[in-house]
Parts: C-alpha cells; sequence; structure tokens
C-alpha cells in the first residue's frame, strides 16, 4: 500500500513539472508571434514611411527640409526619421484624421478638414517633447558629473581620463552618449578644443555651452582646470535653482485659471443654490 501511494505521489509530481514546461513553452511560443507581430508591424510602417518619402524627396521645399533637418537633429531623432520620412509621418497624420472623423460623423465637412489640417503639426509636438526630454537630462545630470570629473582631476587624472572614467561608471543617458562621442573624436585625432566645441553645436543648450567656452578658456590660459569645473557645477546648481523658484512663483498664476473656471463656481453653486430655490418658491 505504502509502495502504492508512492507511486502515485511521484507520478503526480511529474504530471505537474510536466504540465509546467508545457505552459512555458506555449508562453514562449505565444511570446515570439506577439514580437513578431509587432516587429513585422513597425517594417511596414517603416516601409512605408520610407516608400512616401521617397516621393516627398521630388517636393521643392528645401529650406522647410532644413528646418526640419535641424529640428530633427537637436530633438536627436535623426537615427529614426530623414526629413522626407518626418513629412511623409505628418502626411499620414492628416490622412488618418480625416479617415477617423469620416468613421465618427459618416461625412467630411469643413470643421474635418480644418481638423486634418491642424494634425499636420502633431508630429513637430513630438520633436517638441523630445527635445524638452533631451534637456531635462543633460542639466539633471550635469552638475552631478561635473563634481565626478572635478574629483578624477583632483586625484591626478587627465580631462580624458577623467571622461572616461565618468563614461565607464555613470548610467546611460544623453550626457554619457554626448562624452562618449566626445571621446570617440578625440581618439580619432581631434583636438580637444575642437571636439568641445562640436559637442557643443550638439547640444546647443546655454549652460552646457558656457560650461564648455570656461573649459577651453581654462585651457588657453593656464588655470587650474578643477577650480573651473568646481566653478561650474556650482553656477549650473545656482541657475538651476533659479529655474525652479521661477516656476515655483509661475504656479498661483497658473492655478488661476481651473480655479476660476471649475472650483468657483462649484463653490457658487453650493452657497447660494439652495438660496436661490428658496426665492424662487416664495415668488
Amino acid at each position: 500500500m505504502i509502495i502504492i501511494i508512492s507511486l502515485l505521489f511521484f507520478v503526480s509530481i511529474f504530471l505537474f513539472i510536466k504540465y509546467i514546461q508545457e505552459e512555458r513553452e506555449v508562453k514562449t511560443i505565444s511570446e515570439r508571434i506577439v514580437e513578431k507581430e509587432k516587429v513585422s508591424l513597425n517594417e511596414i510602417f517603416k516601409n512605408l514611411l520610407k516608400t512616401i518619402g521617397n516621393f516627398n524627396k521630388k517636393l521643392p521645399i528645401d529650406n522647410y527640409r532644413k528646418e526640419l533637418q535641424k529640428k530633427i537633429y537637436f530633438a536627436k531623432v535623426s537615427k529614426v526619421f530623414t526629413p522626407d520620412e518626418f513629412i511623409a509621418l505628418k502626411e499620414l497624420s492628416v490622412i488618418l484624421t480625416l479617415f477617423v472623423y469620416f468613421l465618427l460623423f459618416d461625412k467630411i465637412d469643413f470643421i474635418g478638414l480644418i481638423i486634418s489640417v491642424l494634425s499636420f503639426f502633431l508630429p513637430d509636438l513630438y520633436l517638441k517633447e523630445k527635445r524638452e526630454v533631451y534637456e531635462k537630462d543633460i542639466l539633471k545630470n550635469l552638475p552631478y558629473t561635473l563634481d565626478l570629473i572635478t574629483v578624477c582631476v583632483e586625484a591626478g587624472l587627465t580631462f580624458e581620463s577623467a571622461i572616461s572614467k565618468f563614461v565607464e561608471k555613470s548610467k546611460d543617458s544623453f550626457l554619457k552618449s554626448e562624452f562618449t562621442e566626445l571621446l570617440m573624436d578625440v581618439k580619432l585625432g581631434k583636438s580637444r578644443k575642437d571636439a568641445l566645441k562640436e559637442m557643443a553645436n550638439r547640444v546647443s543648450i546655454s549652460d552646457f555651452s558656457s560650461f564648455i567656452s570656461s573649459i577651453i578658456q581654462s585651457e588657453q590660459l593656464g588655470t587650474s582646470l578643477a577650480n573651473t569645473l568646481r566653478l561650474q557645477a556650482y553656477q549650473i546648481r545656482l541657475k538651476r535653482t533659479q529655474r525652479i523658484e521661477k516656476l515655483a512663483m509661475q504656479a498661483p498664476v497658473k492655478l488661476l485659471i481651473p480655479l476660476v473656471v471649475f472650483i468657483f463656481p462649484v463653490i457658487f453653486i453650493m452657497l447660494f443654490g439652495p438660496l436661490v430655490i428658496k426665492l424662487l418658491g416664495l415668488m
């Protein structure tokens, strides 16, 4: 009897383990199918943008294309879109908006045309958001990066070695990628001054440009690089504190509109509503 119970126990364990393995295999297969579907959809969308972008190359809009190229470059999505592909995205946005409007209202009128034309500028908001995320990441990590580079320089490392140490120890960020590209430029034979200037042009943020200018000036005048870095870290923190204080002072003004539009009317209804009802009843 004990032998039979033991056999049943081991058989049940074996079947349970086999069931778990089969479930895992089914899950991995389904996950692979979903991933393949995602990849195929992304490829279809990219090929569609590429096809429409090839037609957009024939359009005589060189000035607009250059302006768009600059926006794409500073938003750091130049590896995702070319200017003509981004124009294709804007065109698809118009067509999709017009199609959705037709599905909702079963007609295409003047309002629908206006909405579809305005949707042409929706991808520009995407570029603006990407640029804001990039700037926030740079300004957030810059003071701590300068502190680390300052400590490394004071410990006896050269400026390039200190940056290399920062790249090695820090987490992935836009600032890390910019300093990585700086090191690559120096290794390829560019002077430190030219590599720093190119990095300042790539980033195109006033605080970062002033930091680069102070580094170049310190190198030309032969002053202490560690003191310059420490002073720049302090100034950048001070400017960030001033920006936060400015936003805090703007908060009451920004809160005034929702207070007037949404909260005050409700308060007036609660306070004077019963009084108005009684007055109407007496009349």
